[in-house]
């Protein structure tokens, strides 16, 4: 289903949103802080054990603008798209009216399901990413439930 790659590659939308949208600096702070830890928890595992995804063959062009032509085929778990979206997820949820949250559920749905329709993760890396996610977010959930 290459039409998802556009689903797929807007997780950055959300995350350098999260950057700039709101104005409490310390929970800007500690997303920047999970969003690094992830990275650097990803980079490790990558490196200690490597993993790949089999792509379809197509010469579809916007599954090869998005996906094929910016992502490899390796390093599939965890899922730093999962984790990321999760992060993003948690940082915006906070404070959000009922239909920011019913956006961000259903947005954070489809991204997951297009990690899997673009045929870049399995269900196993989609979870170690969110685990990850949920790891290294106890900084912003600690904060928010201290000001709570």
């Amino acid at each position: 289903m290459p039409a998802w790659a556009i689903v797929y590659q807007s997780v950055f939308l959300l995350h350098t949103a999260a950057f700039w949208i709101g104005n409490d600096m310390v929970r800007v702070r500690d997303y920047g802080i999970s969003i690094a830890l992830v990275f650097l928890a990803g980079a490790v595992i990558f490196w200690l054990a490597p993993t790949t995804a089999a792509r379809p063959l197509t010469n579809n062009v916007i599954y090869c603008a998005l996906i094929t032509n910016i992502d490899g085929t390796r390093n599939a778990l965890p899922s730093l798209h999962a984790a990321i979206s999760t992060l993003g997820v948690i940082r915006f949820w906070p404070g959000s009216s009922a239909i920011m949250r019913g956006l961000l559920a259903a947005w954070w749905a489809a991204l997951l399901f297009s990690t899997l329709a673009t045929r870049q993760h399995r269900v196993v890396d989609l979870f170690a990413g969110i685990l990850l996610a949920i790891v290294f977010s106890s900084r912003m959930l600690l904060n928010k439930s201290s000001q709570s």
